[in-house]
C-alpha cells in the first residue's frame, strides 16, 4: 500500500471570491489579505482583492500563527460550509505569508 494514501488532496487553486460563491466543501489553495484576527478563537478572515468578499479561517492546527494584518497569506485546508449554507470556513493545514 503506498504511503501517499494518507495524505489529504493536493489544493485546488481559487480565490476568496471563488470560495464563497461556490459553497462546496474541498480541499483548496487560497491567497488573501489578512483583515482580522482573533488569537483566543483561533480564527482569522482572508479578503478578496476587491474587498467584496471574505473567507473566515479556522487556524487552529497552524497556531501559534505569527500573523500580520493585512498582509497577504497563502492558505491551504479543507473548505467547508455551515448546515445552513450560510457561512464558509477553511480549516488552515499550512500558510505563508505571501510576498
Amino acid at each position: 500500500m503506498s504511503s501517499f494514501a494518507s495524505l489529504p488532496p493536493p489544493g485546488c487553486i481559487k480565490t476568496v471570491k471563488e470560495i464563497c460563491n461556490e459553497r462546496v466543501p474541498k480541499t483548496a489553495k487560497v491567497i488573501g489579505r489578512l483583515i482580522e484576527r482573533d488569537i483566543k478563537l483561533e480564527k482569522g478572515v482572508l479578503s478578496s482583492r476587491d474587498k467584496r468578499h471574505s473567507l473566515t479561517i479556522n487556524t487552529r492546527l497552524i497556531e501559534p500563527f505569527q500573523a500580520k494584518i493585512n498582509c497577504l497569506y497563502q492558505v491551504i485546508g479543507e473548505v467547508d460550509v455551515s448546515r445552513d449554507q450560510q457561512e464558509v470556513i477553511m480549516t488552515v493545514r499550512t500558510a505563508m505569508e505571501d510576498f
